[in-house]
């Protein structure tokens, strides 16, 4: 059932523009939220009830948009992804609201998040690797997010504490030694476009 009404869609969304990588991409996408859509609704289902909602949905904007550009490892089950995704968001939405982070702190925080995303983004895993190609646009973009987020969380607060989190949980994300410890191979890249 979701097999067809993802074809459908790709379908109606596709144009003439498109060429068959392109559509793929387009299907992925497609894919992606059709599978995570539920698991979303319920995430933020959560977070309304134990009163995250307002740090959660910064922490889903910002982790989103950075996590897009830089890629990194995913779980192998569907059901470790929604486990992992839930604990790690809620406890960093929570976390956000709770600590007070100094100047000085935050600028430790992103001077290391921008040397491991300048060395390590984006990082492709077997399941959904990178092209040569790819490599240098999302790492500037990646790098570009980056230094944004920096200037937006220079005011102390909740969207401070949202950007650092978000920037530094997903520098773990593309880390090869999250990798090793999860037993799967980082960084894939392919030579050429499929």
């Amino acid at each position: 059932m979701t097999d067809h009404i993802i074809e459908k869609l790709t379908s109606l969304l596709k144009t003439d523009e498109l060429d068959e990588y392109e559509t793929e991409i387009l299907k992925y996408g497609i894919t992606t939220v059709a599978l995570n859509l539920p698991k979303t609704i319920l995430l933020f289902i959560i977070a309304k009830q134990i009163k995250l909602l307002k740090p959660l949905t910064f922490f889903f904007m910002f982790y989103s948009v950075i996590r897009t550009f830089s890629r990194g490892i995913h779980a192998k089950t569907p059901l470790a992804c929604f486990l992992i995704g839930t604990t790690s968001h809620l406890g960093l939405a929570y976390l956000s609201k709770i600590i007070k982070v100094s100047r000085n702190i935050y600028n430790l925080v992103f001077a290391y998040c921008f040397y491991v995303y300048y060395k390590y983004s984006p990082s492709g895993t077997e399941v959904n690797p990178m092209y040569k190609d790819q490599i240098i646009p999302l790492k500037v973009r990646s790098l570009l997010v980056l230094v944004v987020y920096y200037f937006i969380g220079l005011k102390d607060g909740l969207i401070r504490n949202v950007a650092m989190l978000s920037v530094l949980s997903q520098s773990f994300y593309i880390l090869p030694i999250t990798y090793k410890l999860a037993c799967q191979q980082g960084g894939v890249v392919h030579e050429d476009e499929e």
